[in-house]
């Protein structure tokens, strides 16, 4: 083992000793460290219970012409979940749908009971809508091992060619902080490639109506929370919030201490 794996498999185990769980078997392997690391098989079958649930709840989402890819990420994402986590959810979607698609994660899922709410005690199998990326904008700004480490952990459940393209696009930094180069190769069914094609004709079809009702959202909301417009990035306000940011820079002190 060379010094940079060394390091790299530090980090990332300080990353799951920062937040109080298992080394991620599963991610291990994805990065390339493959034979020291163990899956629980109690937390592969919670695992395996959440990402059922998600993908019967989220399945309506990806209907939506304008949404590119829902993954799970977190403990779930890494396989590393107690039964009472909640499941972390990741949203890839057009530029000029962001809004609207917030809305209808608000709408729906709370119609359905199954979405967090903050400061609720009982988070137990709740979707946790955490991170919206702009499908024309997935060049991430945070290159950082944290940020890597978030986004391998990352199960596609829906839209798996969408979330090669986010790791291809910031292949040129992520190639840093993983060892196993083969994460980036991807080749696309002709399943899949027919699906995406299908959503991209019905979405510039209706691409008039959706670029309407979601201006009009996203000044109401904008004007509502008080916050600023966040399209030079395209990500959603939970994901560039104080909260966020403050926890990155946390994990990353913890790291290099």
């Amino acid at each position: 083992m060379n010094m940079k794996t060394s390091k790299l498999e530090q980090q990332y185990t300080k990353i799951a000793e920062y937040f109080n769980c298992p080394v991620s078997a599963v991610f291990m392997k994805k990065a390339g460290f493959h034979d020291q690391y163990i899956t629980n098989v109690d937390a592969l079958k919670i695992s395996k219970n959440k990402i059922y649930i998600a993908q019967k709840y989220l399945a309506i989402f990806y209907l939506f012409p304008f949404v590119k890819m829902i993954g799970i990420s977190g403990s779930v994402g890494s396989y590393t979940p107690r039964e009472e986590d909640d499941i972390d959810i990741v949203f890839v979607v057009r530029k000029d749908a962001l809004w609207l698609t917030r809305f209808l994660d608000f709408v729906i899922l709370n119609a359905w009971g199954v979405r967090r709410r903050r400061n609720s005690e009982n988070n137990k199998n709740k979707l946790c809508i955490n991170l919206y990326l702009s499908y024309e904008n997935l060049y991430l700004p945070n290159q950082d091992i944290y940020t890597a480490f978030q986004l391998f952990n990352v199960i596609p459940i829906y839209g798996e060619q969408t979330y090669s393209k986010l790791l291809n696009k910031n292949k040129s930094w992520l190639q840093r902080f993983i060892i196993d180069k083969t994460v980036f190769s991807y080749e696309p069914t002709f399943r899949s490639r027919f699906v995406s094609n299908f959503k991209n004709i019905l979405y510039y079809l209706i691409y008039p109506f959706v670029f309407l009702i979601n201006h009009g959202l996203k000044t109401f909301q904008i004007a509502k929370l008080k916050t600023h417009d966040i399209s030079k990035w395209s990500y959603s306000r939970d994901h560039i919030s104080t909260y966020r940011q403050d926890v990155r820079k946390k994990v990353l002190e913890f790291i290099n201490t």
